[in-house]
């Protein structure tokens, strides 16, 4: 251990055990899932003037991993490193013990992917994913209008989309993402643009007051897939 100098088989260079990485890295922990990141990190948050946001909304990623529980401290460690207060570590109870969810702090698509990209480029080997694993991007609500939000509704849930959407987030509609096709243009207008009684688990969730959040995406192993996946 580079800090406390007792010797671990599993432990690579500059790492720090078990012991000593909560002390060093107290971010590395795992917060509870009703934990709120963007309210724990917005003095990280860069604002900008208002009509910057118009049409560079601040986005939001959350992003699902499985990792056997040996391991998942030391991933938490070698990501939190390049990270730093971009980013903090939730439980989730679809992932299995040692998994965890990778939740950034609100920032323009740009940031993320600048944020992000040494992470990929040096990423923890004991990260995995499976059918349980996601990525759900919020976009902020104030940034959309009524008319812009309509649309997303209407093509989100347009079932002749149904095989391009699962193109672009590369893996089935499923349970946890499935495709309300009774939505539609007029359902914003309908019942307002937040509606908190409606089904989360959709391509398109209203439910939350701050942010809409797509959940069509397989979680990214690739530097290459996630930058599609926010310019989407």
């Amino acid at each position: 251990c580079s800090e406390c100098h007792i010797y671990e088989y599993h432990l690579t260079e500059d790492e720090v055990c078990t012991c000593c990485a909560g002390t060093k890295y107290p971010q590395s922990c795992i917060l509870d899932y009703s934990t709120d990141v963007a309210a724990l990190l917005i003095d990280k948050v860069k604002l900008m003037p208002e009509k910057v946001q118009q049409l560079n909304p601040l986005l939001g990623c959350e992003l699902e991993y499985q990792c056997e529980p040996q391991a998942s401290l030391q991933a938490r460690v070698v990501l939190i490193k390049h990270l730093s207060d971009f980013v903090r570590f939730k439980s989730d109870s679809s992932l299995n013990a040692g998994g965890f969810e990778v939740v950034t702090r609100p920032a323009m698509a740009s940031e993320h992917c600048t944020m992000l990209k040494p992470v990929f480029e040096n990423f923890p080997k004991a990260l995995y994913r499976n059918d349980k694993t996601g990525m759900h991007i919020h976009v902020d609500r104030k940034a959309l209008t009524p008319l812009l939000l309509a649309r997303l509704v209407d093509f989100m849930s347009n079932a002749e989309n149904a095989k391009f959407i699962t193109l672009i987030g590369e893996r089935p509609l499923m349970a946890y993402c499935r495709q309300d096709t009774t939505r539609g243009f007029g359902y914003i207008l309908q019942r307002g643009e937040i509606s908190r009684g409606s089904e989360r688990n959709v391509t398109l969730n209203l439910c939350k007051t701050p942010t809409v959040e797509f959940r069509i995406f397989l979680t990214p192993l690739l530097y290459s897939t996630f930058c599609k996946n926010i310019q989407f």
